[in-house]
């Protein structure tokens, strides 16, 4: 009989402290941005968000599967280096430059602009997946 009296005071006590338990479960932070190199941020696959002064290049439609963001004014010649060449399938241009991005490395090819404050959730199909470089223009 103390045996049960125990265990009964024990559950009581398991049930009292539950809510308090759960409520210290840390919450996951948010994916943040890597640096790559100063101005140029490496973006989480689980966050679709562009910074502010950025101009952020995403694998996938809609804005997701990661990407690239860089600061307004910089340029790259070469996505390779990023490990990004012929990824984009998305932008948003938070800047107030108007940019250009291209098929192949060192601003060659068909130039396609990306004006300030517009966004494109998918690049059109024959143009998907074939950006190699960026600068404002």
């Amino acid at each position: 009989m103390h045996s049960h009296t125990l265990r009964a005071r024990v559950l009581v006590a398991a049930a009292a402290l539950a809510p308090l338990m759960v409520m210290a479960t840390p919450v996951p932070a948010a994916a943040q941005p890597e640096i790559i190199t100063p101005g140029v941020l490496r973006l989480p696959a689980q966050n679709a968000n562009c910074p502010t002064g950025f101009l952020c290049l995403y694998r996938d439609v809609g804005y997701s599967g990661g990407g690239v963001a860089v600061n307004s004014g910089r340029a790259l010649n070469d996505f390779r280096a990023l490990d990004f060449n012929d990824e984009m399938s998305s932008w948003i241009n938070e800047t107030a430059a108007r940019y250009c991005w291209y098929p192949d490395i060192n601003y060659s090819g068909t130039r396609f602009a990306m004006r300030a404050a517009t966004t494109s959730e998918a690049v059109n199909l024959e143009n998907n997946d074939t950006a190699s470089s960026a600068e404002p223009c």
